[in-house]
């Protein structure tokens, strides 16, 4: 089947599990992801265009967790039409600014990516293709945060005449991405901070940078020098988020 994927990496979470219970970590986090779906529903109908799309999103979106790896899945119906896609992409995109969000303030920070392709699901099983393509750039971010794969980038840019031709808007943005390899690659991605909501990120902007480090430090865990690019580029990239929100308010 062909659809939607979102692929997210609890970072930092083997440390976490050295000095936690696994099991209450694991309920809290499950309680979290089965929150988003509904989070997401009221959020798409209220802030933007609110439609029948959205709803059959709602009901068709489903997810998996295994460890430290959350996975959402949303099929496309074999009928679905560009009106369909563009809202279901909206809608995944909208759960995954929610569950970065949830977790953030969790002390639990994620990485994610947002990517279409093919892929099977039964059950508790997962394959494919996109699969394995989700995973292997969600592994290569070196952030925490979330993108959009190249491939559906694009094509939600293409979908979405609401985007600026500069990529910038309220909700999404393009950024010199940085891997783990050193290299930087431009993508599109969303702005979760947007989902804080308007007294949380006003606390967020006062001491960002301190903000961040709790986050990585909170449930005892340890946070090595090798960390702290990650955590150096997180600031940044959620810096270009208040920035941007701080340029959509003004209009």
């Amino acid at each position: 089947m062909k659809g939607l994927i979102g692929f997210f990496d609890i970072l930092g979470y083997q440390n976490f599990l050295k000095n936690n219970s696994a099991s209450e970590s694991a309920l809290r986090v499950l309680e979290i992801i089965t929150d988003v779906p509904q989070r997401a529903k009221k959020f798409t109908k209220e802030a933007l265009i609110a439609n029948k799309h959205f709803d059959d999103a709602h009901e068709t979106i489903s997810h998996l967790v295994f460890s430290d790896t959350i996975v959402f899945t949303l099929a496309y119906p074999t009928d679905a039409n560009e009106a369909w896609i563009s809202n279901a992409q909206t809608y995944m995109a909208v759960c995954s600014m929610f569950l970065t969000v949830g977790m953030f303030e969790e002390g639990l920070p994620i990485r994610g990516v947002i990517h279409e392709g093919d892929f099977i699901t039964k059950d508790m099983c997962l394959a494919g293709k996109a699969i394995v393509e989700a995973y292997q750039l969600c592994e290569s971010l070196n952030f925490s945060g979330l993108v959009f794969s190249k491939l559906l980038g694009d094509r939600f840019i293409n979908l979405r005449s609401d985007i600026p031709t500069n990529n910038d808007s309220a909700f999404n943005f393009t950024y010199l991405a940085p891997m783990n390899d050193g290299s930087e690659v431009k993508m599109l991605m969303p702005n979760f901070v947007a989902m804080f909501g308007a007294s949380a990120t006003k606390q967020v902007s006062k001491n960002l940078e301190e903000y961040v480090m709790e986050i990585f430090w909170a449930h005892q865990k340890d946070c090595p020098n090798s960390v702290d690019v990650k955590i150096h580029n997180t600031v940044k990239i959620m810096r270009k988020m208040l920035h941007n929100n701080q340029i959509h308010n003004k209009k």
